[in-house]
This record gives C-alpha cells, sequence and structure tokens, in this order.
C-alpha cells in the first residue's frame, strides 16, 4: 500500500471529504520535477501503513498538504512522530 491508497482508505472510513482528492495529489506529483517532488512520511506497523503524511517544499518554504491516520496510528501517537519526521525533514533540507 501507498501513502495514495492509505489516504483513500482514511478519506472514505472517516467519511471526509477535501478538494485534495488523492487523484489530483497523484496527478500533481507526475507533472513536479525530481527536485520538486512531493514528500511522503510514512509510519508502519506491520508492514501496513498507519499513519502519512504528504508535504511539498518550495523555497525555504515546506507545507503540509494531507494525512492520514488509522485507529492504531492515533494509539500509538503516530501524528505527532510524522510531525517530528517533517521538521527534521524540512531543516535538514534547508527550508527552515
Amino acid at each position: 500500500m501507498n501513502f495514495i491508497q492509505a489516504q483513500t482508505r482514511f478519506l472514505a472510513e472517516k467519511g471526509f471529504s477535501t478538494n485534495l482528492q488523492p487523484e489530483f495529489l497523484q496527478m500533481l506529483q507526475s507533472f513536479l520535477s525530481e527536485v520538486r517532488k512531493m514528500r511522503v512520511i510514512n509510519a508502519y506497523y506491520d508492514n501496513e501503513i498507519i499513519a502519512g503524511i504528504l508535504l511539498i517544499r518550495y523555497g525555504d518554504v515546506v507545507e503540509y498538504l494531507a494525512g492520514n491516520l488509522s485507529d492504531k496510528g492515533k494509539e500509538l501517537g503516530c501524528g505527532q512522530l510524522l510531525l517530528c519526521q517533517a521538521i527534521n525533514w524540512a531543516k535538514d533540507s534547508g527550508a527552515l
């Protein structure tokens, strides 16, 4: 399972709607140059994605675009873990 599949499942299970539909995100990623590709950070449990976030960097700014969190991910505090990882990635990439 990849981020797009996990995001699609998350939106369906929670009954959420968003303007950032998984199909749009996938299309956007295909148009971006290798340097500008969006960054996915996932958390796994038993080889399954239990949380994920999607980030994009432009210049010295990193923006959180989308995220998903399963019940297991919530139980394990993966949301906070992924945000910490995002901050580290932003700093390492020169955005902060």
